[in-house]
């Protein structure tokens, strides 16, 4: 990439234990037009301090953990940097150092980044080959599954480190959970929450030494990201059970007393105190959901009424549901289970995708 034809993104490395070949990397990058590249040494220790020493007298900006916070709070440490020392204009790029990004790769995402300058631009690699090192194939096969099921896009990398983004994102980038690597997955729950485009730009798949240099545990790691990806469901699952809890709690609270005028355990009693406990648990469903779990921040007017109806619609849906399968001489207390099971991931999926939807980022 000429420098004169585009401004070079900054370059930002999180780094555990690198090999030497680091120091040549970084030095083709540089080459290559990259001027401003950050290295975090995530708390190597003193085995590793030389290859650090010859990155920073190389011209690099060294930032050191003096122990290891994990892959996410390496990143962050970076971009903090980048917010209080770097010109607003230049888009960031963060690229792994254990050899699996091509610097062709980096100037191609460059080039991606600055033609969407409003998106989070994801280096995809393709995992069909049978070399591919099982720890990185069994990572993202889980990622992209739970994923998909949870967000509804596919993407054939999730656990791509190469990435590029403008400095808009920063607060969004500095405010995300996770230290490790779920940081990365946090970063794609974002973009969908936030309605931030990702555009997705073919790499190479490069394993040095069958992927010795990674630190990626299968295990213990893929656990990490999952519970990123799920942790807005379980929250909205926890939500809705003490919401229950609350409707059914008042209802009975109400049945056991005497309502002014009303005839105890008549219909019209029987209504009121059901009525009361349901509205009363809407409200604070409505609460819990929008500040909470979903962390809505535009007015509240326009997602109450679709809350209101969402509401109405899974209340016809669920009946109408329960309806049906009694035809079919399915007893209406299964039926029941059955159609609110189904429609609890329909309720997510509206709530997250429309009743509590971030504005979409202009253009």
């Amino acid at each position: 990439m000429n420098p004169s034809e585009r401004r070079c993104p900054i370059v930002l490395i999180p780094s555990l234990e690198p090999e030497t070949a680091l120091i040549t990397y970084v030095e083709r990058l540089r080459q290559q037009g990259f001027e401003h590249i950050i290295i975090i040494d995530d708390g190597s220790g003193d085995d590793y301090r030389h290859i650090f020493s010859a990155l920073e007298q190389g011209g690099a900006t060294l930032l050191v953990h003096e122990h290891n916070q994990g892959k996410g709070a390496a990143i962050k440490t970076g971009l903090r940097w980048i917010k209080e020392h770097a010109p607003q204009s230049f888009s960031i790029i963060t690229v792994d150092s254990d050899g699996q990004h091509t610097v062709p790769d980096v100037v191609n995402m460059a080039r991606a980044a600055a033609e969407n300058p409003e998106a989070l631009v994801l280096g995809q690699r393709d995992f069909s080959s049978t070399e591919t090192p099982w720890k990185s194939s069994f990572g993202n096969k889980v990622a992209t599954v739970a994923f998909a099921v949870l967000h509804h896009v596919h993407l054939a990398d999730t656990q791509t480190g190469l990435r590029a983004f403008g400095q808009e994102l920063l607060d969004d980038m500095l405010t995300l959970p996770g230290n490790g690597f779920e940081y990365e997955t946090q970063m794609l729950v974002m973009a969908v929450k936030r309605q931030v485009p990702m555009v997705p730009v073919a790499i190479s798949t490069v394993y040095e030494n069958d992927n010795g240099g990674t630190h990626f545990h299968p295990v213990r790691d893929s656990i990490s990201v999952i519970k990123a990806l799920v942790g807005t469901l379980f929250s909205f699952s926890l939500s809705s059970l003490v919401c229950a809890g609350v409707d059914l709690g008042l209802a009975w609270a109400l049945f056991a007393v005497p309502l002014v005028g009303l005839p105890m355990h008549g219909y019209t009693h029987i209504l009121v105190a059901t009525g009361l406990a349901r509205v009363i648990s809407i409200a604070l469903n409505f609460l819990i959901n929008r500040t909470l779990i979903f962390r809505h921040q535009a007015s509240v007017w326009p997602s109450l009424v679709k809350y209101l109806a969402l509401s109405a619609t899974l209340i016809v849906l669920s009946s109408t549901g329960v309806y049906l399968l009694s035809l079919v001489g399915v007893a209406v207390a299964l039926g029941k289970a059955i159609c609110d099971c189904v429609l609890f991931f329909l309720s997510y999926r509206v709530q997250q995708s429309w009743v509590f939807a971030s504005p979409r980022r202009s253009r």
